[in-house]
C-alpha cells in the first residue's frame, strides 16, 4: 500500500496533462486507484453505471492497459515518482 502522501500527490490535472484523458476520466482513474467500486463512482458522480464503464474502457485504451489492475499499477508507479511522495519506487 502506498503512503498517504503518495496518494495525495496523484491529482487529476496531472493525469490530464500526462495521458490526455478528460477530467471525468482522470477523476474516475483516481477513484479506482483509491479502491472505489464502479457502482459507487456512478452514484457519487450521478451518472449511470454504463457511463462509468464506458469511461473506464476509454481510460484503459488511453493508458494502454487491458484491465483495471494494470491501470492501478501504472498509477501507483506514477504516484511514487511525484514530488511530495514520501515513498520511492521499489524497482
Amino acid at each position: 500500500m502506498l503512503p498517504p502522501t503518495a496518494l495525495d500527490a496523484l491529482q487529476w490535472p496531472m493525469l490530464i496533462e500526462m495521458f490526455g484523458v478528460t477530467r471525468a476520466e482522470a477523476e474516475i482513474a483516481i477513484a479506482l486507484f483509491e479502491g472505489e467500486e464502479l457502482e459507487d463512482i456512478a452514484q457519487r458522480r450521478q451518472v449511470s453505471l454504463e457511463t462509468v464503464r464506458g469511461q473506464v474502457k476509454s481510460l484503459l485504451r488511453k493508458f494502454g492497459v487491458h484491465n483495471q489492475r494494470r491501470l492501478a499499477s501504472m498509477l501507483s508507479s506514477v504516484a511514487l515518482t511525484l514530488p511530495g511522495s514520501a515513498a520511492s519506487p521499489i524497482w
